[in-house]
């Protein structure tokens, strides 16, 4: 009888809420189960509320903010209500309902799987659902979604906009660049409306195969595979030594290149302990994780974006502090200024205005939600991704919206966070109404040009 009570209650509904997460964009909770359970979470005043899950216990949990992984570790307790406690980083168990159960509207995930690619050569992939048209760069080295480094296949994540899980069913469709920069087509998904974490996983030249079949996710962090081992100063060997090692044997040019196998070690030459030849092994396999191969998010080194000229000659010139452009006509005024920025920078463009007749340079993506912490997440990991410098377009008064109701002017707020991170134009109808703001202030006007206040 006792043990039928365990049971049951480790068996029981587990309520999950998050705080510290203020600024998320979107915010799931996973499990290791065998039916790799996931729990999409919405944003509350008291904080994340996430749906309640049938999980058996112990389990692993882990929670993935926007689109990275943070494990929280073995859940054991037998209690329905959890709260995760973000701080600084870390997360902490409170066994107790700090977030009340809430539904609503929330964000989506979608988790790609890329087979067939070339190991040389990380996969970019063009998404399109619904409104929003998104490039992704997928990765094979052990960062989350991806759950083996180096295996070859290649692994990327993206969040899905509230606005496109609004719909009974919206479709994502995958494609890529060849390397003649023609479109090709990997295949479209089709899923049903609501929050929630989804799957996608597309075989490079097989658009066939392309499938929304869920694949396994490593909630633990990736640990290299090597056991650290201390060795005795006296049986430190001198620097004299040569150590052989048998170099892999090269594959048929023809041949995809795979994860390399573990590899063979000769025994040392002779007057070179046995001990020297490991403790090489393990230093090499240590400075070739740490070093090579970069995430995507790094940064390039000894790189220097190129300069963008003054807008239409004597307007602004692209770079530093944010400015507001009072315009006669603002929506033609933000097609000629997005049509200038193309050839150097990445644009976000967010606002009612075309792109209709434009042939951009570089992407231009359009930001279909306007939620002042929605555009800032995006914007960080566009600065982060070590690509082309983005630009931020806004047009017009409601260009961007604070869906927490805490900012009389989310547009003004948006351009001092973002100061030091990209150059903001904020495009207003002439006479519009703007708080005192500390940003300097142009006017257009379709016949007389540019001016400064």
């Amino acid at each position: 009888m006792l043990a039928l009570m365990i049971s049951t209650a480790l068996a029981a509904p587990l309520q999950t809420g998050v705080t510290g997460l203020d600024s998320a964009k979107a915010v799931h909770a996973v499990f290791d189960d065998a039916a790799g359970t996931t729990s999409a979470c919405v944003s509350t005043p008291k904080g994340w509320a996430c749906g309640s899950v049938d999980v058996d216990r112990p389990v692993n949990m882990g929670l993935i903010v926007d689109e990275s992984l943070m494990p929280v570790g073995a859940l054991s307790e037998a209690s329905t209500d959890l709260t995760l406690v973000h701080d600084d980083g870390t997360i902490t168990t409170q066994w107790e309902a700090l977030v009340p159960p809430a539904t609503g509207d929330a964000a989506g995930l979608l988790l790609i799987q890329v087979k067939n690619a070339d190991a040389d050569q990380a996969p970019m992939l063009r998404l399109a659902m619904g409104a929003l048209n998104a490039q992704i760069g997928c990765a094979d080295d052990g960062s989350f979604p991806d759950p083996t480094p180096n295996d070859g296949d290649f692994y990327c994540a993206e969040v899905i906009p509230s606005t496109v899980l609004k719909a009974d069913s919206w479709t994502a469709k995958l494609s890529m660049r060849d390397s003649s920069g023609e479109d090709v087509d990997l295949g479209s998904l089709t899923y049903d409306g609501g929050p929630g974490v989804r799957f996608a996983s597309v075989t490079l030249g097989q658009p066939a195969l392309t499938t929304s079949t869920p694949f396994s996710l490593r909630i633990a962090p990736w640990v290299p595979d090597v056991e650290a081992m201390e060795v005795p100063p006296e049986e430190i060997p001198s620097m004299d030594g040569e150590v052989d090692v048998e170099p892999p044997p090269e594959p048929p040019p023809d041949a995809r290149a795979k994860a390399p196998a573990e590899p063979d070690v000769v025994p040392p030459s002779s007057g070179v302990p046995i001990l020297w030849t490991l403790f090489v092994f393990a230093l090499g396999v240590f400075v070739g994780q740490r070093f090579s191969g970069r995430r995507r998010g790094d940064e390039l080194d000894a790189v220097r974006p190129v300069a963008s000229p003054a807008i239409a000659g004597g307007g602004p010139e692209p770079g530093g502090d944010p400015i507001v452009v009072f315009a006669t006509e603002p929506e033609q005024l933000a097609h000629a200024v997005v049509d200038a920025l193309t050839p150097t920078r990445r644009v976000l463009l967010c606002g009612e205005v075309s792109i209709e007749g434009l042939t951009p340079s570089h992407p231009i993506q359009v930001l279909t939600d306007p939620d002042l912490e929605a555009i800032r997440s995006d914007v960080h990991r566009l600065c982060a991704d070590g690509g082309v410098p983005p630009v931020l377009v806004l047009v017009g008064a409601d260009a961007v919206i604070d869906t927490a109701g805490g900012s009389p002017c989310p547009g003004a707020d948006l351009m001092e966070r973002l100061r030091s991170l990209c150059w903001v134009v904020w495009i207003l109808p002439e006479g519009a109404d703007l708080p005192t703001h500390p940003w300097v202030q142009w006017d257009h006007d379709g016949q007389a040009g540019w001016s400064v206040r």
